[in-house]
């Protein structure tokens, strides 16, 4: 016992159980409406609690499988505590100690994705605060294929979508963010609304900083009516020449590219 304890006081290793953990609760709660079954907090016996349960058993699959691919030995966690399938999507580790592993994007469907924008999309790949990664941030990103999702087909009814766009990001994500015209996207994220909402306004380092640890983050240029998805930086670094890497739909749609500091140009996170 003295040894898992050392394992789990080790900073990488607590990050992991902890990630094991959120990937577990999620995949609970998204597999049944109305939140966390009673089976996660009933495990063990005698009158154990389930939560010191689950951390235990992380604690124990951190200090015998090492070596062992996350995926499996999650599935096998779950399935121990009275879980459905464990769908390895929601765990993006290789192992533990090692690198975070992409997340598959899924096979596109365009029935996901209405073209009446009024319409919420149900996308596959989901975040929330609880699960946070550059991994998943990416995926869920991945998954909208904006450069071909006709929900975003630049002229369509002589419209563009930047902000459906955004706005479709960040719901999937978990994010509040109403449906507005880009200008007015950026009014209500300087609003006290927005605030309350967990937005504020940073500078562009910080907003690249944010979108590299699997944070929301995007832009806002108020005067050309035009808003733009944070993504990971692909080399993890910054650069202020070529400016935050992101996603966008309107005239033209990408899925990367940078955007160079202009005047009207904002930058806004999700705490």
């Amino acid at each position: 016992m003295g040894e898992v304890n050392r394992n789990y006081s080790d900073s990488e290793g607590y990050n992991v159980e902890l990630e094991l953990i959120s990937a577990i609760m999620q995949q609970q709660t998204s597999n049944r409406s109305g939140g966390v079954p009673m089976s996660m907090f009933s495990v063990g016996s005698g009158g154990s609690s389930g939560e010191f349960s689950l951390l235990m058993s992380a604690m124990l699959y951190r200090a015998s499988e090492q070596s062992a691919g996350t995926g499996a030995n999650a599935a096998a966690l779950y399935s121990a505590l009275g879980g459905d399938a464990f769908n390895p999507a929601f765990a993006t580790l290789t192992g533990y100690g090692g690198a975070q592993a992409p997340i598959a994007a899924p096979a596109f469907d365009q029935s996901r994705y209405p073209l009446e924008t009024w319409v919420r999309c149900s996308p596959t790949i989901t975040g929330s605060a609880a699960a946070r990664s550059p991994e998943l941030l990416q995926a869920v990103i991945e998954q909208f294929r904006v450069t071909t999702n006709k929900r975003y087909e630049p002229g369509r009814n002589g419209y563009t979508y930047c902000n459906i766009y955004v706005l479709d990001v960040m719901h999937a994500l978990g994010v509040e963010l109403p449906q507005l015209k880009a200008a007015a996207m950026e009014k209500w994220l300087e609003s006290d609304a927005g605030r309350i909402a967990g937005w504020r306004e940073v500078d562009a380092a910080t907003a690249q900083a944010y979108a590299n640890s699997g944070r929301p983050a995007m832009t806002s240029m108020g005067g050309n009516s035009h808003v733009q998805v944070v993504v990971p930086e692909r080399d993890g670094e910054f650069n202020a020449v070529r400016g935050v890497a992101i996603s966008q739909a309107g005239a033209v749609t990408h899925d990367y590219t940078h955007q160079v500091r202009i005047p009207s140009l904002r930058y806004w996170v999700h705490d």
